[in-house]
């Protein structure tokens, strides 16, 4: 069963599970790389009940948007999770400025405390209503020094370098609406809305031969790390273009427009561009049966 607890300072949260479902799972048989984020949002509405406010205090309602997320993914969470799998998930706010706070996340293997996947969110507050960033009132003393010095962040990656388009590199462009199973609790698409959508993008692009290292969907081959930067927000019913493309590093880039307006970009690298043996086993079977269809094709005309 499920549970959630906070250590006794109230400074963690932690998420404990024995087991994921099937639906965790994607094609290939990895858990999704976005469902720790699923159950960040769980943790998350009860950290913000419990001390967010102490942290940062605004007048009228306001929402908090994430603008940066970035994640990194060890080879053990490709090699030691699976359906019943004894996992922790623990989250802090590790920095507060006027304008937002940092918000770091660790996914461990519960047995062994083996770190798996790291994580860390910018999150803005903006006003409900205006949808403008609402700066935090001066506290009486800074909130920063109730972070104890091993939990605190000291470095703030808000961006991704602009990356342009290799002249050797074919651009894809993925056509998708958003759907409401993709809102989060604040009314909006959420982070791993922004993820999935980009991996089904990449998929789509390798299943069209537009990028070069890339055979076969994306779920076939081991997410390193996945970072977003936020200019906008998705809403349901929206209609997202999402441009991808490969560069001479074997990297995948993203631009997620909306409207013709760019709402998201995109990063994420992989531990290698060589799926597995049982994946490349998947692939070979395919041409084989691509290869007979064809040879039967050609006898019927003879």
């Amino acid at each position: 069963m499920p549970r959630c607890f906070a250590d006794r300072d109230g400074l963690r949260f932690h998420y404990e599970s024995d087991e994921f479902s099937y639906d965790d799972f994607n094609r290939a048989g990895k858990l999704k790389i976005w469902t720790s984020l699923r159950v960040l949002y769980v943790i998350g509405r009860w950290q913000k009940q419990k001390y967010a406010k102490i942290f940062y205090k605004a007048n009228g309602k306001t929402v908090p948007v994430a603008k940066y997320y970035h994640t990194t993914l060890h080879p053990s969470y490709y090699s030691q999770v699976g359906i019943n799998f004894p996992c922790r998930i623990t989250t802090w706010i590790s920095h507060v400025n006027q304008s937002g706070y940092w918000v770091d996340t660790n996914f461990f293997n519960r047995n062994t405390g083996k770190l798996l996947q790291s994580s860390v969110i910018y999150v803005m507050v903006i006003d409900g209503k205006t949808r403008k960033p609402v700066k935090r009132g001066e506290p009486k003393q800074d909130v920063n020094e109730l972070i104890p010095a091993s939990l605190r962040r000291t470095e703030f990656p808000i961006c991704i370098p602009e990356e342009q388009r290799p002249t050797t590199a074919q651009s894809y462009v993925y056509t998708t609406h958003v759907s409401p199973s993709d809102m989060d609790h604040h009314h909006h698409m959420g982070n791993d809305g922004f993820m999935k959508h980009c991996l089904d993008a990449a998929s789509a692009a390798s299943a069209d031969k537009k990028l070069s290292s890339f055979h076969a969907a994306i779920s076939f081959y081991n997410v390193k790390d996945f970072a977003a930067v936020y200019t906008g927000e998705a809403l349901a019913g929206d209609i997202m273009n999402i441009e991808c493309w490969q560069t001479n590093s074997d990297v995948l880039l993203f631009k997620v427009k909306i409207n013709s307006s760019v709402v998201c970009r995109c990063r994420t690298s992989f531990h290698s561009t060589t799926p597995s043996n049982y994946e490349n086993q998947i692939l070979l079977d395919l041409d084989r049966k691509r290869s007979s269809m064809k040879s039967k094709h050609l006898k019927s005309k003879l």
